[in-house]
Order: structure tokens, then sequence, then C-alpha cells
């Protein structure tokens, strides 16, 4: 794929990063981000379609510009842990893009899962119960979120022409 074909994708999914958030919540709750991470299907797809590289810059820059455009996330702390949860999943999904679609999402994933909650925990300067947390609210709380992701991108990745 060419550069310019993967510029012009990238700044596609980060549309769709800033939209879809934005139109569930006002449609479902604020809650709904929470729960199925809509924010994180269009990074995935980026890495995994256009590569580590740009996966790596669409996931930094969504959140950021999600924050300043729309107070979603708030920027400090949830924004910042979330920019580099998220260049995690675009750099590892793209990364991995190669082997399976199933293990570039499932080690991105928790990756990035593990990048923004030591990320959160130093701004926050919290340091007890980590791992407690982490699993109520990284998987107990976002099941369905990574039960969307795994069954969507691997649907979208397939309905996708080979040439891209």
């Amino acid at each position: 794929m060419q550069r310019t074909s993967k510029l012009i994708l990238s700044a596609l999914f980060i549309a769709i990063g800033v939209l879809l958030p934005t139109a569930l919540s006002h449609y479902f709750g604020r809650q709904v981000g929470t729960i199925f991470s809509p924010m994180h299907l269009p990074i995935l797809l980026c890495g995994l379609i256009c590569g580590w590289k740009y996966g790596l810059a669409v996931g930094i820059i969504t959140p950021l510009l999600s924050s300043s455009v729309t107070g979603m996330p708030p920027l400090i702390p949830i924004g910042i842990a979330m920019a580099l949860e998220l260049a995690t999943y675009g750099a590892v999904a793209g990364a991995l893009r190669q082997i399976d679609v199933y293990i570039a999402l499932i080690v991105a994933m928790i990756s990035g899962r593990v990048v923004y909650q030591i990320t959160q925990m130093s701004l926050a300067g919290v340091n007890i119960g980590w791992f407690k947390a982490f699993l109520v609210e990284e998987f107990v709380t976002q099941w369905p979120g990574i039960l969307i992701t795994l069954v969507l991108v691997p649907l979208i990745m397939r309905l996708i022409p080979r040439r891209l």
C-alpha cells in the first residue's frame, strides 16, 4: 500500500476514533465507553491495515484529539494513559499483523492494557492492589468490548480487499 493511502486511512481511523465514542455516548450514555471501548477498534484496524508506525501514531493522536475536541476522555490522567495504551495497541497489532489477526489482537490488547494501568498508577501515584484492580477494570468490566473486538476486527479484516 502506498504512503498516501496509509495517510488517508490513518486520518479516517482518527475521525472514526473521535466520532464513534462520541456518538455512542450521546445515544447510550458515557458508561458505554468504559464497557465497549469504541475508540480501540479503529486503532487496532489501523495497525493491522497500515502497519505499526501508523497504528502507533493514530493511537497517540486519537485520544488526545478527542480530549481536546469533545472533552472525552479527560486529558489527565485518562487521556494520557489512553494515548499510550492505544499507541501500544496500534504498534503491536501492526507489528504482529503478518502472524495471525487473533494473536495480534490478543497480544496488543493485553500489552495496551498493561501500559494503561502502569501509566494510570504512575500518574495517580497508586501502587497497592495493582493486580486485582487490573483484572477487574480491564477484563471483567470490559469483557463486552473485548468480545466485540475479537469478533468485529477479524470480520472487517476479511472484508477488506487483499491489495490494501
